[in-house]
């Protein structure tokens, strides 16, 4: 009697197997407004919206049902910011984040709570967000702040954040590099046409980033121009004066800057110091180094 049991506790479980697993319908109504409760199951369609057969096409459709709910964005932030979620489900979640963002951003709808929202938390979401979802979020901010938008106007606390991301780096030149492309991802902006809303936003950018862009350029040329500076910091530092040069660039594109301007000395002594240096020896010095001369040339 118990081999028979066995036999047939065993004939259930290959049969188990053998059947498909059916995608289970999400809830059509998700709280996206209070969000927490529901953030495994908006992971759970996130990710089966990224897998091709009918469970994407389902679970596309459920999301787009859900993004014309109230509180949807804040429901994506809320997951983004969660650690214990799924890398993939994250990944997926920003995706959606930046094209629901290009969709509807413009809408006179689009609630003031959940634009408050976002534009308070974007950037340190960028900041502590591992790169795959970093990039996205980077483009979604990119989004924001396209020409034409009134984001000076719009987020009028958007400048000072990205000064004080930069100083609140402090000598760490692996999150001041992350800070200046991010400074990048909003200016790049001004290397576009030569609208007079691009040139009056360049001139209001410069003033306000300026100083914070000065210091930034002055303490690393000195670590790097230093004799004592090891190899490995050295490429580090590299990275960090071609991101600022990236910066340096986008302000100057369409103008002058008067900031700038009154500080050209310190920034030409830079210059040439940098155009003269040569590689230590170490290969993997070579093309950092050229990088950053190169911009020098394409900014001078």
């Amino acid at each position: 009697q118990q081999q028979q049991q066995k036999q047939q506790q065993q004939q259930q479980q290959q049969h188990q197997r053998q059947e498909p697993t059916e995608y289970r319908e999400p809830v059509a109504n998700l709280s996206c407004r209070r969000g927490m409760a529901e953030l495994q199951e908006l992971a759970r369609l996130l990710s089966a919206a990224h897998v091709p057969g009918p469970q994407m096409q389902q679970a596309t459709r459920q999301l787009r049902a859900l993004e014309d709910q109230a509180g949807f964005s804040i429901a994506l932030i809320r997951l983004l910011e969660n650690d214990s979620v799924d890398p993939g489900a994250r990944l997926a979640a920003s995706i959606y984040f930046k094209n629901a963002l290009k969709r509807h951003w413009g809408d006179d709808a689009f609630p003031d709570d959940e634009r408050k929202a976002i534009k308070e938390g974007l950037l340190p979401l960028i900041f502590r967000s591992p790169k795959p979802v970093r990039l996205q979020l980077l483009a979604t901010l990119e989004e924001l702040t396209r020409p034409g938008s009134a984001w000076l106007a719009e987020w009028p606390n958007l400048l000072p954040a990205l000064s004080q991301s930069v100083t609140e780096a402090g000598s760490d030149i692996r999150l001041q590099t992350q800070a200046m492309e991010v400074v990048h991802t909003v200016f790049k902006h001004f290397r576009r046409g030569g609208a007079s809303s691009i040139v009056r936003d360049s001139r209001c950018c410069s003033e306000s980033f300026g100083p914070c862009h000065l210091e930034v350029w002055k303490h690393a040329c000195e670590r790097l121009l230093s004799p004592q500076c090891p190899l490995e910091q050295r490429l580090s530092i590299l990275e960090l004066l071609a991101s600022a040069m990236e910066v340096f660039h986008d302000l100057h594109f369409q103008v002058l800057p008067e900031f700038f301007s009154s500080n050209s000395e310190l920034y030409l002594e830079g210059f040439l110091a940098l155009l003269e240096l040569r590689s230590s020896g170490s290969e993997a010095e070579v093309e950092p180094l050229r990088t950053l001369q190169v911009e020098i040339c394409c900014v001078l």
